[in-house]
C-alpha cells in the first residue's frame, strides 16, 4: 500500500481516509517548502540524495506503470521498428503516453513528483548553492554520471512536465 500522503480518497467525502486531498497536499507542500530552505542554505550530499533518491523512486514507478499499461516491458525500439506508421516509428499509444503521462495528473504523487523534480531545477538555477555542485559529484561520482541520470529519469519520463523541467535542468 502507498505511504499515506500519496493515498487516493476512494470518494469525495470518504470517511476512511486519513486526510483530505488539501490537507495531503499542504504537507507535501510544508515538508518540500523545508527541503528547499535547508538546500538552499547548504547542499550537502547526505541532504540532497533523498531528494534525488524520491525523485528516482517516483520516476521508476511511472515508467514501471507505463510499460505494464502497454504490455511492453521498456520494448521502445520495437515499437519503432515494427510500427513505423509515419509519426516517428511510434504508435498512437504510446505517443499519447508520452504527451500526457501514464499517471493522472490529479495523483497526489503525481504533484509531488513535479514538485521536487522543480526544486531540484530551482536548486541548480540558483547559483550560490554551497556545495551543490559538489554534493551533485559526489552523488553521481562525477559530473558526467549526474548529467546521465538527468537524461535517463527526467528526459526520459513519460510526462511532458518533468521532461521540460529534466531537459531546463541540463541546460
Amino acid at each position: 500500500e502507498d505511504f499515506v500522503l500519496f493515498h487516493e480518497s476512494s470518494g469525495p467525502s470518504s470517511e476512511s481516509a486519513l486526510m483530505t486531498d488539501a490537507e495531503r497536499r499542504f504537507v507535501v507542500d510544508t515538508l518540500l517548502g523545508m527541503i528547499v530552505m535547508m538546500l538552499s542554505q547548504r547542499s550537502d550530499t547526505k541532504d540532497l540524495y533523498p531528494l534525488l533518491t524520491f525523485i528516482t523512486y517516483n520516476l521508476d514507478i511511472e515508467w514501471e506503470e507505463a510499460t505494464v499499461s502497454s504490455g511492453k516491458h521498456g520494448s521502445s525500439f520495437n515499437d519503432i521498428k515494427n510500427n513505423n506508421n509515419g509519426n516517428g516509428g511510434l504508435s498512437a499509444n504510446r505517443r499519447s503516453t508520452t504527451t500526457t503521462g501514464t499517471r493522472e495528473r490529479g495523483s497526489n504523487r503525481y504533484h509531488t513528483t513535479v514538485k521536487a523534480v522543480s526544486i531540484l531545477f530551482f536548486l541548480l538555477q540558483k547559483s550560490n548553492v554551497p556545495g551543490l555542485i559538489g554534493s551533485l559529484a559526489d552523488i553521481f561520482e562525477n559530473g558526467n554520471c549526474a548529467a546521465s541520470w538527468m537524461l535517463c529519469c527526467l528526459v526520459n519520463s513519460y510526462d511532458d512536465v518533468i521532461r521540460g523541467l529534466g531537459i531546463k535542468c541540463l541546460a
